[in-house]
């Protein structure tokens, strides 16, 4: 009969997840010694959403198999980490003919692997697929469930003196959810996790999975360790025009409708935030002739509309025409400290169904480093070039005692204005 090395397991415990079109990369090293002591590394973090990392925390707890042939040695072990260490009260032992497999996160009573299979991810169909929803939460808005929802998996690697290794992969499917308010957006029934400015919800891989937020249902599918991107909306405006124009409830660059929002020269597509008075050294397209933009026939195009590069379709600036559209179908009324904000708005009001838009005084950039109109006037592009070499319309809103919004007026590309985005359905 073969002798068994009897031992305490040395475990290298880490997560690896290929990046490939619409996956993320992952590796997270976790050593585990004699008394399974991990060590973390992040060699690959989710590449494209850097905020997103998987790192083991005091109270974690993975289960461990050790598997003879087809035949279980050990069942389900309880491993746990005290921040520093793994420790268990089971007797494992170690032999080179065995088979080591481990998953995460730990549940008193799992499904029952079929170790006559041949791949690892048949050996666990049932934990992957998980019908009773032993690793899944619909509810990912806490840490806690979204950890609990976070299955991994991986087979040992034998090393010397007892050790294994584990590369362990990540078995759900990840949404992703940024654009603007993404944070703020409400989610009811599948709710995701908000780490930074960006949610994330795991989904059971190969199972479509459906969202609702405050605006919008909509699903999402993504396979085994890959994930999908959805973008949260602008909120918008239904003023019920004539031509069914939508209207963001925000500046550009804002997340509230009283917020400023970014400045831009027209033409540039980065902007530059409100009180940001230091030289700004952006491409100047004040000289360039009134129906051309570098080799861009005008209006603008998706090549020099921020609203379009910022947000994506069906996002853009408007056009002089849209906001004068506006103009004709509203009223205008200044409120000084809009809902206690301290902030003096130009509230815009359908003559047609009553809803609401509202404008701050953003002022503009009229130099390099100055401001001016701060709280005293709105200034917004439009889309739409003058016949002046240089120039574009723009709006000037809140000059008369209404707020009223003036008829466009051309204005030189060099100064800084708002932008308010438009777009013909809806996002």
């Amino acid at each position: 009969m073969k002798k068994l090395l009897i031992s305490k397991i040395v475990l290298l415990f880490g997560m690896v997840l290929t990046s490939c079109t619409e996956e993320i990369a992952e590796s997270n090293s976790k050593n585990i010694s004699s008394k399974l002591i991990i060590t973390v590394r992040d060699a690959n973090t989710r590449a494209a959403y850097s905020g997103y990392t998987t790192t083991f925390e005091a109270g974690d707890r993975i289960g461990l198999y050790v598997v003879d042939g087809s035949s279980v040695v050990n069942a389900n072990v309880l491993y746990e980490f005290d921040g520093t260490s793994w420790s268990t009260s089971a007797d494992v032992k170690y032999s080179s003919r065995y088979t080591y497999y481990a998953y995460y996160p730990y549940v008193a009573s799992p499904y029952t692997p079929d170790f006559t299979q041949a791949a690892i991810d048949d050996k666990f169909d049932l934990f992957i697929n998980d019908a009773s929803n032993k690793f899944h939460r619909t509810d990912q808005s806490t840490k806690a469930n979204f950890q609990a929802s976070d299955f991994m998996l991986a087979q040992g690697v034998a090393g010397g003196g007892g050790a294994v290794s584990f590369a362990m992969h990540h078995k759900k499917g990840l949404a992703v959810f940024n654009g603007f308010s993404a944070a703020e957006a409400t989610f009811t029934g599948n709710i995701p996790y908000l780490m930074g400015s960006t949610k994330y919800f795991l989904m059971k891989p190969g199972t479509p999975t459906e969202f609702t937020d405050d605006d919008d249902t909509y699903t999402l599918y993504a396979s085994s360790g890959k994930y999908k991107t959805h973008r949260i909306a602008w909120k918008y405006i239904d003023l019920g025009l004539p031509s069914g124009l939508l209207w963001a409830s925000c500046n550009l660059g804002a997340e509230n409708p009283w917020e400023y929002g970014l400045y831009y020269r027209w033409g540039d597509t980065e902007g530059r935030a409100y009180g940001n008075n230091s030289s700004w050294s952006g491409t100047d397209y004040s000289s360039t002739p009134g129906g051309q933009l570098g080799n861009q026939t005008l209006p603008v195009n998706s090549t020099y509309d921020a609203a379009r590069k910022m947000l994506g379709e069906p996002w853009r600036m408007p056009t002089k025409n849209e906001w004068m559209e506006v103009a004709n179908n509203t009223t205008t009324e200044i409120v000084t400290n809009y809902k206690g904000t301290g902030v003096k708005v130009v509230v815009i009001t359908s003559r047609i169904n009553g809803n609401e838009l509202i404008l701050p005084m953003n002022g503009r950039f009229w130099s390099n480093t100055s401001m001016n109109n701060v709280g005293e006037l709105a200034f917004l592009w439009s889309s739409s070039p003058s016949q002046s070499n240089g120039t574009t319309y723009a709006v000037k809103i809140g000059a008369t005692s209404s707020g009223s919004i003036n008829s466009a007026t051309d204005y030189v590309r060099s100064y800084w204005f708002g932008i308010r985005p438009v777009c013909s359905i809806r996002p």
